[in-house]
């Protein structure tokens, strides 16, 4: 499971539990804009928070730990990100909770007329959130080179590789299929170089020794029965291949 997936399911189950009088605030910090430069997007959140009359009591004095808590968190070194979404809320008891997820995706609900900024106070504002899960498509990468097949799980913008997914396939196995791919890349290549030969298709002989190799049947079938296994599990929605032209064009 990725980290951001971990941290949407802890805010559903406390956000769930907190119900009401939870401030939300939505800011887009994409370093690359113009507008972001010197972490400008940190002065529009406290603007925000200044016009706020909900975070102030009957006297108009502000909830100064609460501010002050919310905006060392903000203010916090993180990993750049392109929307930065933060919860906080006092319960009964008086004991302040606050997090803060920082997104590699742009959402839509950020106000530009209200400076990038969307600060709302009550019941807690997540449709932005369940908006993003729902629309940014879960995806897979299969990287086929190099010593072994390595997957790659991408949402959110987050990316993790997957090491369980081939737990089936033998150190010998990897060995062997590398050097078969090898020989290929290089009769490949070695066509390339002759007038019109980067045009030529594997041979007949050699498609049928590939398809009639039973060691390779064998191998490749339970390398598909176990990447699309893991394409179930993790609810893949869209599969890239990455590698060599002859190996993801067939």
């Amino acid at each position: 499971m990725l980290a951001i997936e971990k941290q949407l399911d802890a805010l559903r189950e406390w956000l769930g539990a907190a119900q009401d009088h939870v401030l939300s605030i939505y800011a887009d910090v994409h370093p690359g804009k113009p507008e972001n430069a010197g972490r400008a997007w940190v002065k529009r959140v406290k603007n925000a928070l200044k016009e706020m009359p909900e975070i102030r009591d009957r006297q108009g004095r502000r909830d100064e730990p609460l501010y002050d808590q919310v905006m060392t968190l903000l203010e916090a070194d993180r990993p750049e990100a392109r929307t930065l979404a933060l919860f906080a809320h006092r319960n009964s008891g008086g004991r302040l909770h606050i997090e803060r997820l920082d997104l590699q995706v742009e959402l839509p609900v950020v106000d530009l007329a209200r400076g990038r900024v969307e600060a709302r106070y009550g019941a807690p504002y997540v449709t932005p959130l369940w908006f993003a899960v729902d629309e940014y498509e879960r995806a897979g990468i299969l990287l086929l080179c190099g010593a072994r097949w390595r997957f790659f799980e991408v949402f959110l913008g987050e990316i993790r590789e997957g090491e369980e997914v081939f737990p089936e396939i033998s150190a010998a196995d990897w060995k062997e299929l590398e050097e078969a791919s090898r020989t290929i890349s290089e009769q490949l290549r070695a066509r390339s170089l002759r007038p019109g030969g980067r045009f030529e298709k594997l041979s007949p002989r050699d498609r049928a020794a590939a398809r009639t190799s039973a060691w390779l049947h064998r191998l490749y079938s339970t390398l598909a029965r176990l990447l699309e296994q893991t394409a179930d599990r993790l609810a893949i929605e869209r599969l890239v291949l990455a590698g060599e032209h002859w190996q993801t064009s067939h």
